[in-house]
């Protein structure tokens, strides 16, 4: 821990020839949040002395304590500053204040407001020290003072004035700190006393960068909350968008101005924004990230504020205006349910819902890796393109496509429609699709076994699995034997409890199934390598011949197939106060181009990034250890992207950069990792 150092005033003005002129301590000026989580801050206002009581005026003595309420990063250090007014209006010196931190919170005291030179020769008998770490004697200062952190940078000082005590507080932990200053010298029982509220927060953010569209387009913005400890998601915290400047424009799906909107398993909020009345302009959107009333320490309050920039250029063709996305409407509907080896049947509508003709639509149907075409199998593809012509004001057209169930699992058919001048319009039915269920006898029973899974992976990932095998006579059925068969792609990492491991297979044993009884089994699955289609098969046997079979097959696709990433860096080990610069490679290994890809770069801890060493190919916004990249409109197939960033080693140790790849379309963001050491200078 750095403790602060005191410069007084008296000395300065020695130093300096006038303490009016220092800039090591702006009146009035206090360093914010700090996400870093390494300098003082305080929010709310300051204690200033208020104006002289008016002859024959006087107030009672009491005390007074800022901030009344603090939201402060987890490890930072929060200083509160507490003085005593006096009757005539101003704040008093030499005064006892105790400092306690109530029990059944968080956090503790690091250090507490000391004397002054002067003090000690008017013989003040209240000598300030830390008694535990929750409750410390100070006193109000003689003279004004500057509480520096010994750093070259004015920026982490700020002032405390005659009359004022103060206590550095910190926690290692999220939840809420309640700090009480007390003057015994204060005698109203409702005026010695005051109460600050320290919220401590494990969090940091992301916001989306500025973007350009078309007129007449749509753009989905994204804020990321993670834990700025651990760097995972933060999931059920609420992200407010609000449109406060521009052209006309709302958020989805009923074009109001402002939103707000959850994070989801990623940490992400997303909202898409789109043009009411197109045209060109940019639109400022105001980010509030707002903690909710269930997270640990109570009420909801906003614990961060950003913004960022929506900006429509004029297309190519002009005509957008005469048919805007609003009149294109596409509707898909298909069954709920399906088994692998059905052919389902998927309805798609399409209305033009405007005043105009729209001319040139062509709808575009693209369907998961479990489906294909019932009339064309094996295309590969998986893309149907049609052109449906010209559509006069309000008319509709049905078109059915008819696809066949090849894997079990959730699958999707996503319908999208496109028209000459931009309109365009897109939805989407899915259904869950069970392995092929067999039947075995077993006397007068009957069992059924279904198995289902994943459409898709990546290698590397896990793919969960559900086998479900069901009586469906009128007769018990005992001593049944459930094997379960993995391909080479598959590698089995947790299974039901009762499993019994020999090879690729997974056995169970079931005592017995009642009439109508289903006994579930699940296992996971590691994806070791790519594969086209690769199966888990499940095989139901009873002692007297009956079987069933069942399986579930999916698509691995190689790990960061589209795209991949790459993080190195200039100088490792770096020595404190030293400078390293690393070096991310961003490619495009697929072969089409890859749109709206953004890169977002964490340093470790111990290496503070340099606001003017941050380069690429995309405006660059530093936020604590976090340096996001804007987005790049278009990454062409083959081609790669460079960003450099640099910092300033801080401490000793070992931490990790790491770069986060998102793009259009993307799944998952891609990641990289490098491990930094910094040295103590020799």
């Amino acid at each position: 821990m750095v403790r602060p150092t005191i410069h007084h005033r008296w000395w300065l003005t020695i130093a300096c020839g006038c303490a009016l002129f220092s800039t090591g301590c702006a009146s009035g000026r206090l360093p914010m949040v700090d996400q870093t989580g390494q300098h003082f801050f305080v929010l709310g206002p300051l204690i200033r002395k208020p104006d002289p009581a008016p002859p024959g005026h006087h107030d009672p003595v009491r005390v007074q304590l800022t901030p009344a309420k603090v939201v402060a990063p987890v490890g930072a250090e929060v200083v509160l500053l507490a003085g005593v007014c006096g009757p005539d209006g101003y704040l008093l010196a030499r005064e006892r204040v105790e400092w306690m931190l109530a029990s059944g919170g968080v956090g503790e005291f690091l250090a507490v407001g000391r004397q002054t030179p002067l003090d000690w020769f008017a013989g003040f008998p209240t000598w300030p020290r830390k008694i535990t770490n929750t409750y410390a004697i100070g006193s109000t200062s003689s003279r004004y003072l500057c509480l520096t952190r010994g750093t070259p940078t004015p920026t982490d000082d700020f002032p405390v004035d005659r009359g004022q005590a103060w206590i550095a507080v910190t926690s290692p932990v999220e939840g809420t700190s309640y700090v009480t200053a007390y003057a015994p010298g204060v005698n109203g029982w409702d005026q010695h006393r005051q109460t600050s509220v320290i919220h401590w927060i494990d969090s940091e953010f992301a916001y989306p960068p500025p973007t350009i569209n078309p007129v007449g387009s749509r753009h989905t913005l994204t804020t990321i909350v993670t834990r700025h400890t651990t760097h995972e998601p933060i999931m059920g915290w609420r992200v407010r968008y609000e449109i406060s400047g521009g052209p006309s424009a709302g958020f989805s799906p009923d074009g109001a101005t402002v939103v707000e909107v959850p994070t989801n398993e990623s940490g992400q909020a997303s909202a898409e924004i789109y043009q009411l009345s197109p045209q060109s302009g940019s639109n400022t959107i105001s980010i509030q990230v707002i903690r909710p009333a269930d997270a640990a320490g109570g009420e909801p309050f906003v614990i961060s504020n950003g913004s960022t920039t929506a900006t429509w250029t004029s297309p190519d063709m002009p005509s957008a205006a005469a048919a805007p996305p609003s009149s294109l409407r596409v509707s898909v509907t298909g069954p709920a349910q399906a088994q692998v080896g059905d052919n389902v049947t998927f309805a798609v509508e399409v209305t033009n819902a405007g005043a105009s003709p729209v001319a040139g639509v062509i709808l575009v149907d693209r369907y998961d890796a479990g489906l294909e075409h019932a009339n064309q199998p094996g295309q590969g593809n998986r893309v149907i393109e049609r052109e449906l012509g010209d559509f006069a004001p309000g008319q509709t057209r049905a078109v059915d496509v008819t696809l066949r169930v090849l894997s079990a699992g959730q699958l999707c058919n996503v319908v999208e429609v496109h028209a000459t001048g931009g309109a365009q319009a897109s939805d989407r039915a899915c259904l869950m699709a069970a392995g092929a269920a067999a039947a075995a006898t077993n006397g007068t029973g009957q069992l059924r076994v279904t198995k289902t899974g994943p459409p898709r992976k990546e290698a590397g990932q896990e793919a969960d699995f559900t086998i479900e095998v069901t009586n469906t006579g009128k007769a018990p059925v005992a001593n049944i034997s459930v094997t379960d068969h993995f391909d080479v792609a598959l590698q089995p990492q947790q299974a039901t409890e009762g499993a019994v491991a020999d090879g690729s297979d997974l056995t169970w044993q079931l005592d017995r199934l009642e009439p109508g009884q289903t006994s579930r089994l699940k296992i996971i699955c590691r994806c070791l390598e790519p594969a086209d289609n690769t199966c888990n098969r499940v095989v139901v046997t009873t002692p007297d011949g009956a079987r069933a079979e069942a399986e579930a097959c999916l698509q691995v696709t190689p790990a960061g197939a589209r795209l991949s990433a790459a993080i190195s860096e200039e100088r490792d080990p770096v020595a404190i106060d030293n400078e390293t610069t690393y070096l991310i490679q961003v490619r495009n290994n697929g072969s089409d181009a890859e749109r709206q890809v953004s890169v977002s770069v964490t340093l470790p801890d111990l290496v503070q990034p340099d606001v003017d060493g941050a380069q690429g190919p995309a405006v660059a916004t530093v936020r604590g250890n976090s340096v996001q990249f804007a987005a790049v409109d278009q990454l062409a197939a083959g081609a790669t992207l460079e960003y450099r960033v640099r910092g300033r080693a801080t401490q000793a140790g070992n931490g990790v950069a790491r770069v986060t790849v998102n793009a259009q379309g993307l799944d998952e963001p891609i990641t990289a990792e490098e491990t930094t050491t910094v040295v103590a200078r020799p």
